[in-house]
């Protein structure tokens, strides 16, 4: 019964949104490295460090959007600049 009022509690939720969001990015920094090693091998570590930089899920999923559209290493290496 205390768990049921702790869970409703506008703290508990704002916590567990929060989690939820970093569940959610850190996701995304998953797929923005692992589609890099598969398309272009040579950046994976320039994506893993940008990826630990970049907190903004709108920011990561535009990073992944450029390199899944991306023939080029150089368009690759764009995509992580901006």
């Amino acid at each position: 019964m205390l768990a049921d009022i702790l869970k409703e509690s506008w703290v508990y939720q704002e916590i567990a949104e929060e989690g939820r969001e970093e569940g959610r990015a850190e996701e995304l920094r998953n797929m923005l490295t692992h589609l890099t090693s598969l398309r272009f091998p040579n950046l994976v570590s320039q994506a893993q460090k940008q990826a630990e930089q970049t907190k903004s899920q709108e920011q990561l999923r535009t990073m992944i959007d450029k390199l899944f559209t991306a023939t080029t290493e150089q368009e690759a290496r764009d995509a992580f600049i901006g």
